[in-house]
């Protein structure tokens, strides 16, 4: 197991250097988070795979390493070698940039002075009020 914070100059810290020794280069075999994890940590745990996560960007956003990830199987992180693999990790990340934006437009657009609940959001809460008092 390696214990290491993120680096915050322009060398690699041990878990860094870790995590681009288990990543594979081309999209071809990525490597799964849980796997990197077990890899680089010692064990899997949703506690560690965020680590593991946050370092990735930190690779990605500090080091300019063009890391990607395929959502489909085979489904892993991998090192990007050309421009079609690199443009196949931007796209799942455009997608997420338009939920995000429209999930924030719909906060914006929230009008407090109604000071109350749709019906039938007000229905589904009482419900799940219910059956939580059931259980």
């Amino acid at each position: 197991m390696i214990k290491d914070a993120a680096s915050t100059n322009n060398e690699f810290s041990e878990m860094e250097t870790a995590i681009l020794a288990f990543i594979p280069n081309g999209m071809e075999r990525p490597r799964p988070l849980n796997e990197l994890t077990m890899l680089v940590v010692g064990k899997d745990s949703l506690n560690e795979r965020r680590k593991v996560r946050d370092l990735i960007n930190h690779l990605v956003v500090v080091h300019h390493i063009p890391i990607g990830a395929r959502y489909t199987k085979p489904n892993g992180y991998y090192i990007a070698t050309n421009d079609h693999e690199r443009d196949l990790a931007i796209e799942p990340l455009i997608s997420q940039v338009v939920e995000l934006e429209r999930r924030i437009q719909s906060l914006v657009n929230t009008d407090f002075s109604q000071n109350k609940k749709p019906a039938e959001l007000e229905t589904y809460h009482n419900h799940l009020a219910k059956q939580v008092l059931l259980f």
